[in-house]
């Protein structure tokens, strides 16, 4: 299915197979210009956010070695602008309340409507200052 949109409105992202489908489709389409980079650790994601500006981060709570969590606190130490979506599986509100504490700008919970990342995407990268690479979107919880 990659290469398409998606066609049915209530289609659901759970899977981290899914969800990168979803975004691989889904960049091609808002952003022609747009890098999608997929990383297997939080290590390798903070790597690679040192080395570039990286303005939109889409990140899993449950990760091997580093949580979303933490990997969202060392991104933001150095990198506040970047604007970070965390998606899981757990619904708590304690582990919601974290995120918002340390700088989540949207938490879903999946399975979610893959309409739902596409708007918090678009929006991201539609409103990232070009002379800043800041994103002035709105926090979603």
């Amino acid at each position: 299915m990659l290469g398409r949109k998606c066609t049915r409105p209530n289609q659901r992202a759970a899977r981290h197979e899914d969800v990168l489908r979803a975004l691989r489709v889904l960049l091609q389409d808002v952003a022609r210009t747009a890098e999608l980079i997929g990383v297997a650790t939080g290590h390798q994601a903070l790597t690679t956010i040192r080395s570039r500006r990286v303005p939109l981060l889409i990140t899993d709570y449950n990760m091997p070695v580093m949580s979303g969590l933490e990997l969202t606190a060392a991104v933001k130490a150095f990198a506040p602008t970047t604007y970070v979506v965390m998606i899981s599986a757990y619904d708590s509100a304690e582990l919601q309340r974290q995120a918002r504490v340390i700088g989540v700008d949207t938490y879903m919970m999946k399975p979610f409507p893959l309409q739902r990342l596409e708007l918090i995407v678009r929006q991201a990268l539609g409103s990232v200052s070009p002379a800043t690479g800041a994103v002035t979107g709105k926090k979603t919880f």
